[in-house]
């Protein structure tokens, strides 16, 4: 029952952001090296790079509070 009524702390934390286009970006610019022809080694070097900037951001409440501030 308490699953019903409270919501997780990663939910809240998600639910909550104020403007997503920063992380939207993130996760465009991603996929964008990744889809890049050919996939050579500095591309994937580059999306592993960037992957673990995103996991960071997650990771820290305040980098990403700091980052989805509203304008």
């Amino acid at each position: 029952m308490r699953n019903y009524l409270v919501r997780s702390p990663l939910e809240l934390m998600i639910s909550e952001i104020p403007n997503v286009e920063p992380l939207y970006n993130k996760c465009m610019e991603i996929y964008m090296v990744r889809s890049a022809q050919p996939f050579l080694n500095s591309y994937y070097q580059l999306e592993v790079q960037m992957y673990a900037q995103l996991v960071h951001l997650f990771r820290s409440p305040s980098h990403l509070i700091e980052l989805t501030r509203p304008t």
